[in-house]
Parts: structure tokens; C-alpha cells; sequence
């Protein structure tokens, strides 16, 4: 086969390819908000057990190294698959910029939850003692569920970074007497 041919030929099975693969996925969520911490506090927020305890949930489990668990236990008294989101895996790690997870669903979106989607958090440096927050959740699959599972993170991550901005003004949240409008109760007739 002469090269002229294989070009063609390459060319249009490319130009086949690329327009009918349909673009399935939802767009990411992507929410920044900046915060008058430091880096390093701010770090340590998203990367300790007591840092997580005091904005995210009640109870954390956090490994912080490529592979380590990082689950985050919004219900730790619950039996183990109704707890929140156990047994999450760290992905990538770059202190103090960067960690990257794995992330499921809740309980009631059914056989999906066993399916894992990405959350990836990034820190900058914004001026003295000021951190811009960006989170990135993303790598959503196919089918009925995941529109609507995109939905019900996109309001969750809106609470838990207003979350994080109390507890950095106020202190721990008291995982007993949530204020309520740090409380996120949707459920998926919500949705």
C-alpha cells in the first residue's frame, strides 16, 4: 500500500472516529473559593483525620500517601457501605498543592455508588496567609444516573466548602448541632 493511501485511509477512519463519538460525560465541577488561611493550614485541612473532623464529617480515615484510604465518614455509626465514602484511594499527592481522590456516590443512587469518579483539590498561594481552594470533580460515567449524581455533588461540594470557610472562621463544626445551612439533606427524589 503506498503512503498516499494510508494517509487517506488514516485520515478519514480519524475524521470517522472523532465525529461520532458522541461526548457523553457531564462537565466537571469545578468551584474555587479563597480563604484566609494559610497554604500549609490549608493543607492540613484536606490531608489530616483532625483536619477533616473539622469541616468535611464526624469521623475521617485519611493515609495521606499515593494508594492510602481516604474515606470520609459522614455517618461512622452506620453499617459499613452506608457510612459515606469508605474506603476511597489517594491518587496523586503533591503537598502542598495537590491531592487527588477517588469518590463514590451515596447509597441511594443504587448499583452506581460502586462506581468511582475523581476529586481533585488544588491550593494556591494567594498573598499573606490567603489560600484559593479550587475543586474539580470529574470522570462521570454513562447512563441515567450519573447527570443527576453530578447534581446532587454540585450542591454537596458548595456546602462543604462553605463548611470548610465556618470552621476556619468559627472553629470545628460541632458534628452535633450543624447549623443548618451546613447541612446538606438531599435525596435523590430531590434530584
Amino acid at each position: 500500500m503506498n503512503i498516499r493511501k494510508l494517509i487517506g485511509r488514516t485520515a478519514a477512519f480519524a475524521v470517522l472516529f472523532a465525529t461520532s463519538t458522541p461526548a457523553t460525560e457531564p462537565d466537571p465541577i469545578l468551584i474555587s473559593r479563597t480563604f484566609d488561611v494559610s497554604i500549609e493550614d490549608a493543607w492540613s485541612s484536606w490531608t489530616t483525620v483532625d483536619g477533616l473532623q473539622e469541616f468535611f464529617s464526624k469521623k475521617a480515615i485519611v493515609d495521606p500517601r499515593i494508594d492510602g484510604e481516604y474515606s470520609i465518614l459522614f455517618f461512622p455509626d452506620n453499617p459499613p457501605g452506608t457510612r459515606g465514602a469508605e474506603n476511597m484511594r489517594i491518587v496523586a499527592i503533591e503537598p502542598p498543592q495537590r491531592i487527588m481522590f477517588t469518590w463514590n456516590s451515596p447509597p441511594f443512587f443504587g448499583p452506581v455508588r460502586n462506581q468511582r469518579a475523581l476529586v481533585e483539590v488544588f491550593l494556591e498561594d494567594a498573598g499573606k496567609d490567603r489560600t484559593t481552594v479550587t475543586l474539580r470533580h470529574f470522570g462521570w460515567g454513562r447512563g441515567d444516573q450519573w447527570p443527576r449524581i453530578r447534581k446532587y455533588f454540585d450542591g454537596a461540594w458548595r456546602v462543604i466548602l462553605e463548611r470548610l470557610a465556618y470552621s476556619y472562621a468559627n472553629g470545628p463544626i460541632d458534628w452535633d448541632n450543624v447549623p443548618p445551612h451546613l447541612y446538606y439533606s438531599v435525596g435523590p427524589d430531590d434530584i
